[in-house]
C-alpha cells in the first residue's frame, strides 16, 4: 500500500453507489467511459483528487470489477497500485500494475479494475515534464520524450520516487492545500526528476549524460538568488535560468565547492530566519506561525531541523530568551 489509510481522504472527487451515478461520474471528472462492468449490482465506488502546480493526483477505488477506456491525452498517465492489482492496455499490449511495476502512458488506454484493486494515478503535464528535461540536461527535447508503459518500482531508483510519492500524501492529509503549497511544489519538483531519472524513455541517455562544469561563481549566484527567495517556493527550473546552466550541473557543483546541495543551502537560509523572528522581542508570532512563514508546513518536522541546527528545541529557544 501507499499509505496506511485512503490516500487524499480529505479530497473526495465523487462518489457513487449505483452503475449510472458512477458512468455519469467518470465522464464527467475522469474523461473516461465505462465499457465493462457488472449488471444489476451495486457498487461502492469512490474518488479522490488533489492538484498540484504541475499535474494532478487521483485514487479511485470502485468495489466491483469495470474496465474504464480513456482518450490520447497531453498528460503522463503514471498508474501505482494501492491494493489488488489491475491491467493497463495500451495498443494491445497489457501492462499489469502490481506493487513492483507502475504502469505509464499517454495514449488511448483501457484500465482494468478486477475487484479489490485500487490504485493512486498521477497526471503529469507533458509540458512541465519538458521544462525539466531541459533543466537537469541544458538541451532541447527535440523529439518527445516517450517512456516505455512498465515503470519499475521494485529498484533502488523506483522505491525512492515511491518514497517522494508517500510524503507528498502525507502532507496532503496532514495539513491540506493552503500552508503546504511551498513544500508540496519543491517535492513535485523532486517527484518529476525522479520520473526522468527512474523511469525508461527515449532520452535516457541524455538525462545519464554529464553536464557542463560550472564555476564557483555561478554556485554564488544561485546562493544570492536562494537567500532573496528562500521563504518562497523555489524551482530548480529558476535556479537553472539564474546560473545560466543544467540544475545537474547546479547540484554537482554545489556538492563539490560547498559540500551541500541548493535545497540543503535553502534549508539553512530558512532556519536562520525563523530564529531571527523567534529572537526578535517586537513579534508575538507563534512556533507555528514562524514555521509557516519560513516554508515549513510540519511544525513537528521544523521542531526537529530546528533542534538538530541550533541545539535546542524553538519552544526551549523561546522560554530561554523569556518570550
Amino acid at each position: 500500500m501507499l499509505t496506511s489509510g485512503v490516500p487524499l481522504r480529505e479530497h473526495e472527487a465523487f462518489r457513487a453507489e449505483s452503475l449510472d451515478d458512477l458512468f455519469r461520474a467518470v465522464e464527467a471528472t475522469l474523461a473516461a467511459a465505462c465499457v465493462a462492468a457488472p449488471r444489476q449490482q451495486p457498487v461502492d465506488a469512490v474518488a479522490n483528487h488533489y492538484r498540484l502546480s504541475a499535474g494532478e493526483l487521483w485514487f479511485c477505488s470502485y468495489g466491483s470489477p469495470i474496465s474504464l477506456e480513456f482518450a490520447e491525452s497531453n498528460y503522463l498517465r503514471i498508474q501505482f497500485r494501492h491494493a489488488g492489482a489491475g491491467a493497463t492496455k495500451v495498443s494491445g499490449a497489457v501492462t499489469p500494475v502490481t506493487a513492483r511495476q507502475g504502469c505509464i502512458s499517454s495514449a488511448a488506454a483501457i484500465i482494468d479494475f478486477p475487484e479489490g484493486f485500487q490504485q493512486l494515478v498521477w497526471r503529469l503535464d507533458r509540458d512541465a515534464l519538458v521544462r525539466k528535461f531541459v533543466a537537469l540536461t541544458d538541451r532541447p527535447a527535440i523529439r518527445a520524450i516517450e517512456f516505455a508503459n512498465v515503470l519499475a518500482l521494485d529498484s533502488t531508483a523506483g522505491e525512492g520516487l515511491l518514497s517522494i510519492l508517500r510524503c507528498m500524501l502525507g502532507i496532503i492529509d496532514r495539513t491540506g492545500s493552503q500552508s503546504s503549497e511551498l513544500v508540496l511544489r519543491e517535492m513535485e519538483q523532486a517527484l518529476i526528476v525522479s520520473l526522468l531519472s527512474s523511469g525508461d524513455h527515449s532520452h535516457r541517455d541524455t538525462i545519464a549524460g554529464m553536464p557542463p562544469q560550472l564555476t564557483p561563481g555561478h554556485v554564488r549566484r544561485v546562493e544570492e538568488y536562494i537567500e532573496a527567495n528562500c521563504h518562497n517556493p523555489l524551482e530548480i527550473e529558476q535556479l537553472a535560468l539564474v546560473a545560466g546552466a543544467s540544475v545537474r550541473s547546479i547540484y554537482r557543483e554545489f556538492r563539490r565547492h560547498r559540500g551541500y546541495s541548493p535545497m540543503e543551502f535553502a534549508k539553512q537560509r530558512r532556519l536562520l530566519g525563523a530564529r531571527s523572528l523567534l529572537t526578535d522581542r517586537g513579534t508575538r508570532l507563534t512556533i507555528t506561525q514562524v514555521a509557516l512563514a519560513c516554508g515549513f508546513n510540519d511544525v513537528s518536522h521544523f521542531s526537529r531541523e530546528f533542534s538538530k541546527a541550533f541545539g535546542e528545541a524553538p519552544s526551549a529557544f523561546l522560554k530561554r530568551r523569556g518570550r
